[in-house]
């Protein structure tokens, strides 16, 4: 049970056109910031999706409250789907929805990283450690390289990236 399959054209097609809602998400959020707070935004986001999830538990006749050994990775899960909500909604107050984006999307490299670490069947190869430094390196030029955000000095900028990374890091 032991076995990787490659990634087909369906599982990549899906993958790009999530991340491309994902990502425009971001956008979204930082055109409408003036009328509400970004991390307003994104709770009512998941309180809406938590209201449709348990529509959807009772329209299948399942149990609300589930008790089993698995609460306490749930709340470990829950609080860093937290972290990542809160820390991109204050990164979105001081850098651009652009920049955001590339910093959350490091979630793969953190999970990469953690699974490494954690799950012996999920060892990398030498080829996959040069990806991981390849894109560790494109981040800190990315880093590195920043901009000021119109009106905003290079500080808040440097920390709203740094909120997004913190975000991609929760994530992953």
């Amino acid at each position: 049970m032991n076995t990787r399959k490659p990634l087909d054209a369906t599982a990549t097609s899906l993958m790009v056109g999530l991340c491309f809602c994902f990502g425009l998400q971001q956008v979204a959020l930082k055109a409408a910031a003036q009328d509400m707070a970004p991390i307003l935004q994104i709770s009512l986001r998941s309180g809406l999706a938590a209201l449709l999830v348990v529509g959807l538990m009772l329209a299948r006749r399942e149990r609300l409250v589930q008790i089993s050994r698995t609460w306490k990775p749930g709340l470990a899960v829950g609080v860093l789907f937290f972290l990542e909500y809160l820390f991109t909604g204050q990164s979105l107050r001081y850098t651009s929805a652009s920049r955001s984006v590339v910093f959350l999307y490091t979630s793969p490299i953190f999970a990469a990283l953690i699974l490494h670490f954690m799950e012996a069947s999920e060892r990398m190869a030498p080829r996959q450690w040069a990806g991981i430094l390849l894109a560790f390196c494109g981040i800190a030029v990315a880093f590195l390289g920043h901009q000021t955000v119109a009106g905003q000095g290079a500080d808040l900028s440097l920390l709203g990236d740094a909120l997004a990374l913190l975000a991609g890091a929760s994530w992953g």
